[in-house]
C-alpha cells in the first residue's frame, strides 16, 4: 500500500514581532566574526532576510494501522549558524541563539557567500526520545546594500521507530524481549514491562546502515514454549536509497502467526516503512531459531499433511477423529506413536472432560493447560505417563494408568497431544474417548 502525503509548516511569519528594543536588537544582528557582537567588520555590507521552514511530511507517526499522530514543530528556538567568506576572502562565522530573534528583522553581513544552518536545540544523539531537525542553505550571495531573501527547510535528521503489539500478541505471550540493533552501537530493547512503547529516534545515516537486525524471544503463555526468531529490516525495493536515513520511519507491528492448527509457532512481523512521501507495508521474512516452524509437520489420524519427510508424524488408532467409545469390559490400549527424525524437543499434553469430577481431577494434575512431558517435574504426571527423552527420535505416548481412571467417569474425555522437534517442526492431534 502506498500513501502520498505532504504537509509543510511555515513558521517564519507566524511569530509576532518581539518586544525588544529596536536599537538593542539591531546591535545583536550586526555582523561579527565571533558571534558575540564585539568584533565589527567594516567594508561593503548587505542584508539577509531569513525564513526557517519545518517540513512536517515526516512528522506523522503511524502508531497503528489506522491511527496517526501528527506533530507540529515550531522552529522559534532553533539556533542559526551562518558561515562563509567575505569579498576579501576572510572567513566569517556567526551564531544567532534563536530563530525568533530574526523574525521581522534582517541580518547585516559583509558582501560575500554564505551557508546558513538551522537545527533543533542541542546535539544529534545516537538514540533520542524526540526528533531532531536539521536544515541548511548554501551558496547564499550577499551584495552591497541589497537584501537577499533565503529560506532554510529543516527535516528530521534521525530515523523514527515505533513497535506496536497486536492485541493477540499480548494475549498469547506471557513475556518477551525484543532487540533492534544496527550492528554499530545502536541497540533498542522492548519487553512486556511496557505494552505501549514510545517512538524512538535513532541516528544511523552517517554509518550508511542498510539493515537493522530484530531479535525476538517470547514465551507462549499457554504452553510455556519459547519462540526465538530473527528478522532483517531493510528498505522496500521501491526506495531508491537503500540506506536508512533521516526522516525514514519504521512502524513494526507484531502478532502471532496464524496456523491451521491454532498452535503458536512463530511471530509475524509486519513492517510499515515511510520514506520520502511514500508509505509501504510488507510482511518481513523471519529466521526461526528454536521452537518455531512452518507447520509442515502437522498430522492428523496418523498421516502427515506436509511434504517434509523430516517433520514429526503421529500415528494411532484413535487419532484424526477416530473416537474410542467404551461400553464396558477391557479398556483398549490407547497409544500414539510419535516419530521425530529431528529429535524431540517438547511433548505437550492437555486434557478436558465433560465429566465434572474428571475435569476437577485433570485440573488437580495441571493437565487442563499444556504440560510439557520432556524433563517433567510433576510427580503426578510421571506416575501416569511414561516420560519421553529429549533428543529421542521416537516416543510412544500411552494413556496407560489414565485409561483405567477414565473408565470410572462416564462422559467424553479429550487429550490434545503435540510434539515439537529440535528444528521447531511439529505435529499435533487429538484423542477422544467416550465412556458410556
Amino acid at each position: 500500500m502506498k500513501v502520498m502525503k505532504r504537509t509543510i509548516i511555515y513558521a517564519g511569519t507566524l511569530v509576532a514581532a518581539l518586544m525588544i528594543g529596536a536599537c538593542e536588537l539591531k546591535d545583536e544582528l550586526k555582523n561579527d566574526s565571533t558571534g558575540s557582537g564585539s568584533a565589527q567588520i567594516t567594508g561593503a555590507m548587505g542584508y539577509l532576510d531569513l525564513g526557517v521552514v519545518v517540513d512536517a511530511t515526516q512528522n506523522s507517526i503511524v502508531t497503528g494501522r489506522a491511527t496517526t499522530v501528527v506533530n507540529t514543530v515550531d522552529p522559534s528556538n532553533f539556533p542559526i549558524e551562518i558561515t562563509g567568506t567575505d569579498s576579501n576572502g576572510k572567513d566569517f562565522a556567526k551564531i544567532i541563539e534563536k530563530y525568533e530573534l530574526l523574525v521581522g528583522q534582517t541580518v547585516e553581513l559583509p558582501v560575500g557567500t554564505y551557508k546558513v544552518v538551522a537545527h533543533s536545540p542541542g546535539n544529534l544523539e545516537k538514540v533520542m526520545t524526540s526528533p531532531y531537525y536539521y536544515g541548511a542553505a548554501s551558496g547564499l550571495s550577499i551584495a552591497q546594500n541589497v537584501t537577499n531573501t533565503a529560506e532554510v527547510t529543516c527535516k528530521m535528521k534521525n530515523t523514527a521507530i515505533k513497535v506496536v503489539y497486536d492485541p493477540t500478541f499480548v494475549n498469547t505471550f506471557s513475556d518477551w524481549t525484543i532487540s533492534l540493533t544496527d550492528g554499530n552501537g545502536m541497540i533498542l530493547t522492548y519487553t512486556e514491562a511496557n505494552m505501549n512503547p514510545p517512538v524512538q529516534y535513532i541516528s544511523v545515516e552517517e554509518e550508511k546502515i542498510t539493515s537493522i537486525l530484530m531479535n525476538i524471544t517470547a514465551t507462549v503463555a499457554e504452553t510455556g514454549a519459547t519462540i526465538s526468531q530473527s528478522s532483517s529490516l531493510t528498505k522496500p525495493a521501491e526506495s531508491e536509497i537503500k540506506e536508512w536515513v533521516g526522516s525514514d520511519q519504521l512502524n513494526i507491528q507484531l502478532k502471532p502467526t496464524d496456523t491451521p492448527s491454532g498452535y503458536v509457532t512463530s511471530i509475524t512481523v509486519n513492517l510499515q516503512v515511510q520514506f520520502d512521501e511514500t508509505v509501504i507495508e510488507d510482511e518481513i521474512p523471519v529466521e526461526v531459531e528454536e521452537n518455531t516452524g512452518d507447520d509442515t509437520g502437522e498430522t492428523g489420524g496418523g498421516s502427515g499433511t506436509g511434504t517434509d519427510t523430516t517433520a514429526p508424524t503421529l500415528s494411532g488408532d484413535y487419532l484424526g477423529g477416530n473416537e474410542l467409545v467404551y461400553k464396558g469390559g477391557e479398556m483398549p490400549a490407547v497409544n500414539v506413536l510419535m516419530t521425530v527424525p529431528g529429535g524431540i524437543a517438547h511433548v505437550y499434553v492437555k486434557g478436558a472432560s465433560t465429566n465434572t469430577d474428571m475435569q476437577e481431577a485433570l485440573n488437580g494434575m495441571n493437565l487442563t493447560s499444556y504440560a510439557d512431558l520432556v524433563n517433567c517435574t510433576n510427580e503426578d504426571l510421571k506416575t501416569l505417563f511414561t516420560m519421553p527423552e529429549e533428543n529421542a527420535t521416537s516416543y510412544v505416548f500411552s494413556l496407560g494408568t489414565m485409561s483405567s481412571l477414565l473408565a470410572m467417569y462416564p462422559g467424553t474425555h479429550q487429550f490434545d497431544v503435540w510434539v515439537v522437534d529440535k528444528n521447531g517442526k511439529e505435529a499435533k492431534d487429538t484423542l477422544k474417548i467416550t465412556i458410556k
